[in-house]
């Protein structure tokens, strides 16, 4: 929401989840952003982690409130959150699954 806000003047809701940017040489006209160098290159430079921590942050969870949500009998601990996000700890294709369910995001992100 805080990216809309910020940069909503560029940014041009497509058909689904397609995010259309304005164009530098013709501001009247947009691109498809998943389609341009700049996200080719943003997407190559993100880890599962990075990815993890990022839809995290977009979607307003705290580490704590993520372990809750991943947890079935009890919660994932906040450390544990914090180790996939920064890389120190692999993310499982259990819990890759279940976080592509919460962020309507395909596992293989997470993996």
């Amino acid at each position: 929401m805080e990216i809309l806000s910020r940069y909503g003047q560029w940014i041009k809701p497509g058909a689904g989840n397609v995010v259309r940017v304005a164009s530098v040489v013709n501001p009247d006209t947009s691109i498809e952003f998943a389609k341009t160098e700049l996200y080719r290159k943003i997407e190559a430079r993100l880890t599962p982690g990075k990815w993890l921590k990022n839809l995290r942050e977009a979607n307003g969870y705290s580490q704590s409130e993520l372990g809750v949500l991943i947890g079935d009998k009890k919660p994932v601990r906040p450390a544990r959150v914090s180790d996939w996000e920064s890389g120190f700890r692999a993310i499982s294709k259990p819990v890759a699954k279940k976080l592509a369910a919460i962020f309507h995001v395909s596992a293989d992100r997470f993996i």
